[in-house]
């Protein structure tokens, strides 16, 4: 068993919360600001599905000392680059290994420091195959959608890997999400990002994933999709719509989960939302999802400002919307869903 430190702790950190890692950490320290604590909103609407948990301690140290074997620092713009050193320089005298954020600088280098990365440098061999031709993936395939970021769809991801895992078999998971490497989670491709036309990345990911199956031969193959089907800032644009499209269009889907806000939605709105991911992405969706996140529109910035919507809350939204969606809307933040939905799942793709 080990310990982890968490700087600043937010809802990027969530995930580690919410599951056991590979890691095997039974000691969490989050150290967040002042007044912010286990039961405020960022925290208490965390996953209610899982078990045998870290335990939790919530720290206001603005320097801490607790000894463990990993930190984990996210990047804050609160947080000076001197403090991120002063905190690495008593870490690794301590001899913890440390994880920085994509984002950190990447001058706080160290033999001892890791930036963790969301996309993987795997390239495509272009001669293996025909390039003008989608290969069939007779894997079967999930792929979870969102309707923007920020919808939980990695902690759905994992969720679900960590079932099927349990039930005995071999997942093939992949993510765009930083924190990947705590669950042995595959990244995603970059040249997903990079300045090429929808068709080649197309064609492109299509190999890649063709190829790494042949290899890997897993029973399943799970996929978080990064962004969002659609953008939901008229004033903001990244990747909307895009990366879901490329995806999608390079394997068949067969069960695919869309990720929404914790809003209230009518069942018209939901028909909406399943021809929108129809029309995208080449599928209606299985099941609907709702996150523990919710978002508005700054007036002045434009910005998109997301904040954790509180479990209670999260609940009185999927109490609302499985009056007209049933069993199609589930949430891994209300008690009363996962393991059912999951199941669910389990038996779609198993027939058990």
């Amino acid at each position: 068993m080990s310990r982890m430190l968490i700087y600043p702790a937010d809802r990027r950190c969530l995930p580690l919360l919410e599951f056991k890692n590979a890691l095997n950490v039974e000691d969490l320290y989050l150290a967040t600001p002042v007044g912010t604590e286990l039961n405020s909103p960022l925290f208490s609407s965390r996953c209610a599905y899982g078990d045998d948990l870290p335990r939790i301690t919530v720290i206001h140290d603005k320097y801490p000392t607790q000894p463990v074997e990993y930190v984990l620092l996210f990047y804050n713009l609160s947080v000076s680059k001197e403090d991120y050193q002063r905190i690495i320089d008593v870490y690794l005298a301590q001899g913890s290994q440390i994880y920085l954020s994509e984002d950190m600088p990447k001058d706080l280098l160290s033999h001892n420091v890791k930036y963790m990365s969301s996309t993987s440098s795997d390239c495509v061999d272009l001669e293996k195959f025909p390039f003008d031709r989608i290969f069939p993936i007779s894997t079967p395939t999930l792929a979870i959608v969102g309707a923007g970021v920020n919808c939980s769809k990695f902690d759905l991801l994992t969720a679900l890997t960590i079932f099927f895992n349990k039930e005995g078999y071999k997942v093939m998971s992949l993510s765009g999400s930083e924190l990947s490497c705590f669950w042995n989670i595959m990244l995603l491709p970059g040249f997903l990002y990079e300045n090429i036309s929808l068709e080649n990345k197309t064609l492109m990911f299509n190999h890649y994933l063709y190829d790494m199956v042949l290899r890997e031969k897993p029973d399943i193959v799970m996929i978080d999709v990064p962004g969002g089907v659609t953008a939901i800032n008229p004033y903001e644009y990244k990747y909307a719509g895009e990366i879901a499209q490329v995806i999608t269009g390079a394997i068949e889907v067969d069960l695919g989960i869309y990720s929404v806000y914790a809003h209230s939605y009518s069942k018209e709105f939901f028909e909406i939302l399943t021809a929108q991911c129809k029309y995208k992405c080449g599928f209606e969706p299985y099941l609907f999802h709702i996150a523990n996140t919710d978002f508005r529109v700054d007036p002045d910035s434009k910005k998109t400002v997301f904040r954790s919507a509180k479990k209670e809350f999260v609940a009185e939204e999927l109490i609302k919307a499985r009056k007209t969606m049933t069993e199609r809307v589930f949430s891994l933040f209300d008690e009363k869903t996962p393991g059912q939905i999951l199941e669910q799942i389990y038996s779609f793709f198993t027939g058990a």
